[in-house]
């Protein structure tokens, strides 16, 4: 079967149904082609708060982000909706085709890739009823941490201070997790989620109603740029997870706006402009003070140098007298 990036999958995507893809491996940015968020991508320009992120459960993460299969909880956290798996020709298979990611369906094949659905899918946007410390996610193995991201939000001790009253603190007991338990926190979580996302180049925007206080988890990366408002009213930007963002809101209803701006980038364009008003300055000097001679006075004073020169110019020495005197 001919594979062609440039042809469109045909997904239905409108503005409020925001949702990340995943694909096979060696097709890292097909999705980019097909104007789908997609969380595998081969782009070495990313926040160090990702990088951070993916060290933190075990993933190299270096000019790509890679994660395998064996991370099948990221897909959860991530609010990945389909799995596009390339068709090896040389390997048909005659039966449904089946993916090792818990939650994934087969829906159909196109353009030569598989297409899966996640059942488990949950909206961007979401909130937790535990919380894991810092100290206990240290404490706690690389191998085991993965799915924990599904069932707790990852505190700092500042963090637990000020809103470990909004959550409980997670046991010992719940340290483990099965396939079926974690697809139960995906259940969970998504019945917590946002009533609606949407995205711009100048940031995002969210809404959701929570029965008591909670931190509203996004799966986009933290970075001192960003600053956010609930309600109207300027809102702390977390740190969490140790590389994602959330929010504290109220119980009820909250509008949630996240808006970014590069650091630096506003006091560069005032510098700028003092820059530009400070030589504008310097040559309206120049002009007022430095005099400039008129044509015609630079030619009579041309004239006068040349007449001086002559003026000046040495006569020729008469060695007669001296010549008759000698005699």
């Amino acid at each position: 079967m001919a594979i062609d990036p440039e042809n469109d999958i045909s997904i239905s995507v409108s503005e409020d149904d925001f949702f990340r893809t995943d694909i096979s491996e060696n097709c890292d940015n097909y999705p980019m082609l097909w104007k789908l968020p997609c969380m595998r991508a081969f782009q070495s320009v990313v926040p160090v708060s990702i990088m951070d992120f993916y060290e933190s459960i075990g993933v190299t993460r270096d000019v790509a982000s890679r994660p395998d299969l064996s991370y099948y909880a990221l897909r959860g956290l991530f609010s990945v909706k389909y799995y596009f798996d390339q068709v090896d020709v040389s390997n048909a298979i005659t039966e449904t085709p089946e993916l090792d990611l818990p939650g994934f369906v087969y829906e159909e094949t196109e353009n030569g890739f598989r297409r899966f659905r996640n059942t488990a899918y949950i909206p961007m946007g979401f909130t937790f009823d535990q919380y894991i410390s810092e100290d206990v996610w240290d404490a706690t193995s690389e191998s085991q941490r993965c799915p924990l991201l599904i069932r707790a939000l990852v505190l700092s001790d500042e963090q637990v201070e000020k809103y470990g009253d909004w959550m409980k603190p997670i046991t010992s007991q719940d340290l483990r997790m099965t396939e079926d338990e974690y697809l139960t926190e995906c259940s969970e979580r998504a019945a917590s989620a946002c009533d609606t996302f949407t995205y711009d180049s100048y940031g995002f925007q969210a809404s959701i109603t929570t029965e008591k206080p909670n931190l509203v988890f996004f799966s986009v990366p933290y970075e001192d740029g960003w600053s956010a408002t609930v309600n109207g009213e300027e809102v702390p930007v977390e740190k969490v997870d140790t590389g994602f963002m959330a929010v504290p809101v109220e119980a009820g209803e909250s509008d949630i706006v996240f808006t970014y701006e590069t650091p630096g980038l506003r006091a560069g364009l005032w510098i700028s402009l003092g820059g530009v008003i400070c030589l504008v300055i310097y040559l309206l000097l120049c002009r007022k003070f430095v005099r400039r001679t008129p044509a015609e006075e630079r030619t009579q004073l041309v004239s006068a140098a040349d007449n001086t020169a002559k003026t000046e110019e040495p006569q020729p020495i008469d060695t007669t007298e001296s010549e008759e005197q000698g005699v």
